[in-house]
């Protein structure tokens, strides 16, 4: 069975903490004053970065991906 976290604002630890990831504080590459929240999420034998909207899912084999939403409504 899949399960599924979408990362907002609010919950980086604990999207963090299901995944067994790691939450990090992202800067703006034009404003160092703008920070974001963001997690490095466990990816097979890689790691990667999920960003507010992005979405996480736990595939039925416990492995994780990231869904990446380009466009929100």
């Amino acid at each position: 069975m899949m399960d599924a976290r979408t990362l907002t604002r609010s919950n980086a630890h604990e999207v963090a903490e299901w995944c067994g990831g790691r939450p990090v504080t992202q800067h703006d590459a034009l404003d160092d004053s703008a920070t974001y929240a963001a997690v490095n999420v466990p990816v097979g034998n890689d790691v990667e970065r999920a960003q507010i909207g992005d979405v996480i899912i736990r595939n039925s084999d416990g492995t994780f991906r990231i869904d990446r939403q380009l466009f929100t409504k």
